[in-house]
């Protein structure tokens, strides 16, 4: 019992370590976006402001 419930903690840690590392990754890909010029890498304007909404 005490095995399946550290197996579940990791496996839950590892979720969450994914989730934070996607969010990371959206959160840079707007912070790059907001510096470039419009319409220019890497994200479009309808994109970013959907990103930002969400």
């Amino acid at each position: 019992m005490v095995a399946e419930s550290r197996g579940a903690r990791a496996r839950a840690e590892a979720t969450l370590a994914v989730h934070c590392t996607g969010v990371h990754a959206l959160a840079r890909l707007l912070a790059n976006s907001q510096s470039v010029e419009p319409g220019r890498w890497p994200l479009k304007g309808q994109i970013t402001d959907g990103l930002f909404t969400a």
